[in-house]
């Protein structure tokens, strides 16, 4: 077994040394050169600055699907076929990095048509044409979005098909209905898209009920999360439809804080699930359960800081997580512990700033905004002011850059400014701030219009 996370130089070694063995003896060196290719492609594309050039990844991409071909012409093999995919998907990448998607397709026809081929004589076939239809899919969906949802419904039944007769190929099966449901969510068919997604959260719920099960099935627990949080997304685009994202986002939840319990590298997912919960109370009226959520994050992230207080990804989502724990505490009227939990929060990242850092900058203007609103409910007009200000200034270095996502949240601060500016009598200035909250929005209307 070849370690992916080996050195890619070592994996050329390896792969020079599968090469004399296969030389040697074409029939027993076969597969190692198989293998050898496939990790050495999967080792340069983990780098976010591939050291070989990409035509060098791509010959050895296409080179690995020609010998794991072969090797699975000779009778199928379940982490072969796995890994033919596995491989397609990366050189599927590469070629569309380098503007040959006909390459691309070529690839994935042929080995679709392999595997089609072979699967009448030989049933065990279906796990690797399943998984060909799934790449083929992905090659076609912007050119032809029915074709690829078409290709991706037949690869959901035959990955069904191999369920009910071997329940390890489940999370396969719950990859391809992920898969299925993005393609119909992007065609505005997201009833059908949530259709795809049934049965997640009672698996969810059963996996995290069962630690052996949940510590041996990682790729499990990827397709059930990857499939929760779609379902989340989904689920909210419908009327009095948020018990049931509800019920979707406490099920992912669950699956997070025991995966992180198993491994601490994921503890960034807490923040995404606490915060998918607490807001889905919060539209719920369900404050206080928001509040108790939003707290148990911020106590998550300081007990993994006091163990690793010298991580600054953890300072980060420490700060992020007490921004989350200010809304559940305003929404409540409890505006002084929501001042004191955001000037905790953001010298947290001030101080990485500092230190030279990269943050989450929109994460800060929007707690500065925050403390702002906090603050002038208080009555505490200056130091709400200097807030405001702050924040104005950061989201519009933002909108610069990226006026579409950040100009909405740069109006809001400067209407909350003009609020500051006015009760401490500075008018002209209010009239300005307010001035200028009123074009962007009118531009955002008439954008949308």
């Amino acid at each position: 077994m070849i370690d992916t996370h080996t050195d890619v130089e070592e994996l050329e070694a390896l792969v020079a040394e599968a090469r004399a063995h296969h030389a040697s003896d074409p029939e027993a060196g076969l597969e190692p050169l198989a293998r050898a290719l496939a990790m050495s492609v999967f080792a340069s594309m983990s780098q976010s600055e591939p050291e070989d050039s990409l035509e060098t990844v791509e010959a050895h991409a296409q080179e690995a699907v020609e010998r794991l071909l072969e090797c699975l012409e000779r009778a199928p093999e379940r982490d072969l076929e796995a890994l033919l995919g596995a491989v397609l998907h990366a050189h599927h990448l590469i070629l569309m990095m380098t503007d040959r998607e006909a390459a691309a397709l070529a690839s994935a026809r042929r080995v679709v048509a392999f595997f089609e081929a072979q699967s009448d004589a030989e049933p065990d076939y279906r796990r690797g044409q399943a998984l060909g239809l799934g790449a083929l899919a992905l090659l076609t969906a912007e050119d032809d979005a029915d074709a690829a949802r078409g290709l991706l419904q037949e690869a959901v039944a035959l990955h069904e098909q191999l369920v009910e007769e071997d329940p390890l190929n489940l999370p396969a099966l719950l990859e391809a209905r992920v898969a299925l449901a993005q393609a119909l969510e992007a065609a505005d068919e997201d009833e059908e898209a949530l259709e795809a997604l049934d049965g997640f959260v009672e698996r969810a719920l059963a996996l995290v009920g069962d630690e052996a099960a949940f510590e041996g099935s990682p790729e499990l627990v990827a397709a059930l999360g990857a499939g929760l949080q779609l379902k989340v997304g989904l689920e909210l685009t419908f009327e009095d439809n948020d018990q049931e994202a509800l019920d979707s986002a406490l099920a992912l939840d669950a699956l997070n804080v025991r995966a992180v319990a198993l491994d601490p590298s994921l503890l960034p997912l807490i923040l995404e699930s606490a915060t998918m919960v607490s807001d889905i109370y919060s539209a719920l009226d369900r404050s206080e359960e928001a509040l108790a959520r939003a707290e148990a994050a911020v106590q998550t992230y300081r007990d993994a800081l006091a163990a690793r207080p010298d991580d600054t990804s953890l300072q980060i989502a420490l700060a992020q997580s007490l921004g989350l724990l200010e809304t559940s505490l305003s929404e409540l009227g409890r505006y002084d512990d929501a001042v004191a939990t955001l000037q905790e929060a953001i010298p947290i990242y001030r101080g990485l700033l500092d230190d030279g850092v990269e943050i989450p900058v929109e994460a800060m203007a929007a707690e500065l905004n925050d403390l702002g609103v906090a603050l002038s409910v208080l009555e505490r007009h200056e130091e709400a002011l200097s807030a405001s200000r702050e924040a104005v200034t950061l989201f519009g270095q933002l909108a610069i850059d990226d006026p579409e996502e950040h100009l909405p949240s740069l109006a809001d601060s400067l209407d909350n400014l003009s609020v500051d500016l006015a009760e401490l009598g500075h008018f002209e200035d209010a009239f300005e701030a307010a001035h200028d909250a009123a074009q962007i929005f009118r531009s955002l209307l008439n954008a949308d219009a």
